[in-house]
């Protein structure tokens, strides 16, 4: 089980996100029913997928990127 937040494209908290990883595959839900999606790995750093996300369908896209430098070797944020 993962657990976390997310933040709708205002920059304004939208609420608690659950999800599981099961081989390459990351499969989310927001408990309120908002969102819900899955993504499957594409390289070492990047996941690609589709969300539903109240409004309609749109393909979304993780890729992992470096911290500024200010923030390296800093733990993660909670």
């Amino acid at each position: 089980m993962i657990a976390g937040s997310s933040q709708n494209v205002a920059g304004v908290r939208d609420g608690p996100i659950v999800g599981t990883v099961a081989g390459d595959v990351f499969r989310f839900e927001q408990p309120t029913g908002r969102a819900e999606g899955e993504l499957r790995v594409v390289s070492e750093d990047e996941m690609d997928g589709r969300a539903s996300i109240q409004f309609g369908v749109s393909r979304l896209i993780l890729r992992r990127v470096r911290p500024p430098l200010s923030q390296e070797g800093s733990p993660p944020p909670r």
